[in-house]
């Protein structure tokens, strides 16, 4: 997995659709319905509202293959409450999303039950991190 993201996030923050669904891991092989419905929660979360409009990444946490990546919007305030998280793997060599929050559900079936667990304990770090931060 790369130390950096940021070519990621810039595809994130204005990459055509094309450019977002190349992101998504194990992308080729869902149907085309799917692989729109997953750019579009990812165009909800992450697509800038103009050029300017960056994705920074405040946290970063691991289990197994996965990384959940908790990022703010630049163009939104920068506040717990608009931050967003991301759960990134690598496949050949390339980072590439697979879910937000929860993985894509299009995806659930093709991972084995080892990896879906890697991904829950990821998925409860972020669940705890909005309970802590409703606690505030």
């Amino acid at each position: 997995m790369p130390d950096s993201f940021d070519s990621l996030f810039d595809t994130l923050a204005h990459g055509s659709d094309a450019e977002i669904g190349s992101l998504i891991y194990r992308g080729e092989t869902l149907s085309e319905d799917a692989l729109q419905i997953c750019a579009n929660v990812l165009n909800i979360h992450f697509r800038a509202p103009d050029a300017d409009g960056r994705l920074t990444e405040k946290s970063r946490h691991s289990s197994g293959k996965f990384m959940l990546l908790v990022l703010a919007p630049t163009w939104k305030d920068q506040t717990e409450e608009n931050v967003a998280p991301l759960i990134v793997t690598s496949q050949n060599g390339e980072a590439k999303i697979a879910g937000v929050m929860l993985p894509f559900n299009d995806l659930i079936p093709d991972f084995p039950k080892d990896e879906r667990s890697e991904m829950d304990k990821l998925s409860a770090v972020w669940i705890m991190r909005k309970v802590q931060a409703r606690g505030n």
